[in-house]
Formats: C-alpha cells, sequence, structure tokens
C-alpha cells in the first residue's frame, strides 16, 4: 500500500510541477518579464455563479478583448499559446470560460441556468466587470464558432459598450448551413460514385422544414470522417 501511496503522491508533484495551473509570464524578446504586464487567472461572481478568465496584456492601458470561445470550451487559448497571436502586444486579452466550461464549471451549476439568455447576460456582466477593472467605457468583442453566434447577439443587446465586434468563422444561419452542407456532401459522394454512402445520407435528410436530425448528423458525421481519410471532397 505504501508504494503505491507513494508512486500517487510522486505523480501528483510531477503534473504539478509540468502544469501549475496558471499562464506563463510575459516576456521580451531577451525573455526577460515585461513590467507592468498581466499573464493571469482571475476568478469573479458572474450573475451568481463563480467563473474563470485568463487575463493577458503587455499593457494594462491597452484596449481591452473580451474572447468569446466556441463550444464546449476554449482549445483556441492552448493554440495561442504553441502559435502566438501576439494579440496581448496591443490589447488586454480576456479569455473567459463561458458558464459551464472549464475554469466556469461547477458541479452545482443548474443544468436549466445554462441557457441562450443566460449567457448573453453573463457576457454583458464579465463586459461590465471588465470595464470597471481597466477603466474602459468601451470594450472590443471577438467570437469564434458558437461565441460568434453568442456575439451578435449580445451586441445587439447592449451595442453601447462596444466599440467593435469582430467575427471569426462566423455563424449567421446554422440550419442553413447544415442542409447546404449535407446537399455539398451527397453531390459529392454521388460524383464519387459511392451509392452506399449516396444512400445513407439520402435515407438522413436535412431541410429547412424537417430540421437535422440525429440520425442525419450520425450520418453526416460518418460522412465526413470518410472524407477526411480519403480526400474525397474537393473544396477547389
Amino acid at each position: 500500500m505504501l508504494p503505491v501511496l507513494v508512486g500517487v503522491l510522486g505523480l501528483a508533484g510531477l503534473l504539478l510541477a509540468w502544469s501549475p495551473g496558471r499562464p506563463a509570464p510575459l516576456s521580451d524578446d531577451a525573455g526577460r518579464p515585461i513590467d507592468g504586464s498581466i499573464s493571469a487567472r482571475v476568478f469573479t461572481k458572474i450573475n451568481g455563479v463563480r467563473q474563470g478568465m485568463i487575463i493577458q496584456t503587455s499593457d494594462i492601458s491597452h484596449p481591452v478583448l473580451l474572447f468569446l470561445h466556441g463550444g464546449p470550451g476554449m482549445p483556441e487559448f492552448f493554440l495561442n499559446t504553441t502559435h502566438p497571436s501576439g494579440l496581448e502586444k496591443d490589447f488586454t486579452v480576456v479569455w473567459w470560460e463561458q458558464r459551464g466550461a472549464g475554469l466556469s464549471y461547477r458541479t452545482d451549476t443548474p443544468g436549466q441556468s445554462t441557457s441562450f439568455d443566460q449567457l448573453i447576460g453573463d457576457t454583458i456582466a464579465v463586459t461590465n466587470y471588465l470595464r470597471q477593472r481597466f477603466g474602459q467605457d468601451k470594450i472590443y468583442l471577438l467570437g469564434h464558432s458558437w461565441g460568434s453566434f453568442l456575439g451578435i447577439q449580445v451586441v445587439a443587446a447592449a451595442p453601447e459598450l462596444f466599440h467593435a465586434y469582430i467575427g471569426m468563422g462566423q455563424v449567421s444561419h446554422q440550419l442553413r448551413s447544415e442542409v447546404t452542407a449535407h446537399r455539398y456532401m451527397t453531390d459529392q459522394y454521388r460524383a464519387r460514385g459511392d451509392r452506399s454512402m449516396v444512400r445513407r445520407l439520402e435515407a438522413a435528410p436535412a431541410s429547412m422544414s424537417g430540421g437535422h436530425r440525429q440520425a442525419c448528423r450520425a450520418v453526416f458525421r460518418q460522412a465526413i470522417s470518410a472524407c477526411g481519410t480519403t480526400r474525397c471532397i474537393d473544396l477547389g
């Protein structure tokens, strides 16, 4: 039993050393920490729920840029660590994890509280927190994928809080996008001569009136996966 305990404690120590749970400090080209910079995890109550974010900037006087991640979490922050965007050189970048995701996940958060209207309200509350914290009247809002759909609703609800909104992978009409993609995928498999996949796609249609049902989603994922391995889709 003792060797197992020692092994577990040793593993925990290694994990702590490898992943201390805090973002690395910002440094200049010579590797020296930048005076006055911020690179920190921050937690605050947002509409009654403790939520987390990572704030990074080389200068706190920079304009604030709030990033709205896609679903179901925020891999973009970790991609930024390996492929730096450099946004923190010009902005105070706030990587907020939305209610129920990552740093903002809580086992006692009621599922019914994670509604679309609630997330709009949370985004506005985070915006006001940042405006007060950094003493800025307006901030910038950047939405990616699901975050882009949330973002346009937020700026429609409270345009006076933002300098500008930036959409990345902008979602505008998800069902129409799915219907178009289904039609395109079916045409590609038909041109390829894959009758089996064409039959499966046609048996699970997507339409503006009928929606994109679970059976359709399952077949569609399989069709996309097959295309990824056989390069059957001509993207032009």
